[in-house]
């Protein structure tokens, strides 16, 4: 699930060492719990005022370039279109084309803005929580934990009603 790729680059992102407590107090208490609901609220409460590598700029740049691709990625997948390279998602995405080309800039007016949109786009979705770390789309389960497809959602009877989206 492309979503879920998002929040482990963040995961990657808020393990640096300008934020670790960060990490230890907020985040790693919401991965390990497995609620996905909790997991998608990270996506807003990320800071980009401080770099994350404060001694070196270079890593803190690849960082932000990872995390905006994923972001811009996801975004494209979930209108429908597949893109695996950083030309096409900037062309998709053309706001973030500072941040995957590793251009210093203002993180809270280049990436934060398609994060939010990346947020409500996936909570328009109806991601249903199956069991902690499994949750569940359309006809498939996924486990969060390890981002595998687990099995198609008809075989969890109890919260399929053959209706995609619909939560039971």
């Amino acid at each position: 699930m492309a979503i879920d790729e998002c929040i482990r680059t963040l995961r990657v992102v808020t393990k640096a060492p300008g934020v670790k407590d960060f990490y230890n107090e907020i985040v790693s208490p919401v991965l390990n719990e497995g609620d996905w609901h909790a997991r998608l609220e990270l996506l807003l409460q990320i800071s980009y005022d401080n770099p994350y590598y404060p001694d070196n700029s270079v890593r803190s740049l690849g960082l932000y370039k990872s995390l905006a691709f994923d972001v811009g990625q996801t975004l494209s997948l979930i209108k429908g279109a597949e893109f695996y390279t950083k030309d096409l998602v900037v062309a998709a995405h053309p706001e973030l084309t500072k941040v995957i080309g590793r251009q210093p800039c203002d993180l809270n007016i280049f990436l934060k803005p398609k994060i939010v949109e990346l947020y409500h786009a996936v909570k328009a979705m109806n991601v249903r929580q199956m069991e902690p770390h499994q949750v569940g789309l359309d006809t498939e389960v996924v486990d969060t934990r390890y981002g595998k497809l687990l099995k198609p959602l008809a075989e969890f009877p109890e919260h399929f009603d053959g209706c995609q989206g619909t939560n039971t």
